[in-house]
């Protein structure tokens, strides 16, 4: 489970930049897929076993920061360029 907190907490696109948060839970799922399904068919689950907690905070930790959009630019497609969104 140490490996798969810090897997989550370090996952990034090629170029550097950070995944959407859809994206995140698309690729835990398809990790947790991936397990259960056949042929590897493990007996746990990576997002609701106990074992995994931390592994979960872990992830949950980089949603909440994902979904901050003061930390997250915003692209305007009416401009064309991307700024900082900023609360009205």
């Amino acid at each position: 489970a140490g490996i798969l907190e810090e897997f989550y907490e370090n996952l990034t696109k090629p170029d550097g930049e950070e995944y959407s948060v859809s994206t995140m839970h698309t690729i835990r799922a398809s990790i947790s897929r991936y397990l259960t399904l056949p042929p590897q068919s493990k007996p746990f689950s990576i997002i609701r076993d106990r074992e995994f907690k931390r592994a979960n905070e872990a992830f949950y930790r980089r949603i909440r920061r994902l979904q901050n959009p003061r930390q997250q630019p915003a692209f305007h497609y009416a401009t064309g360029r991307t700024a900082l969104w900023q609360p009205h």
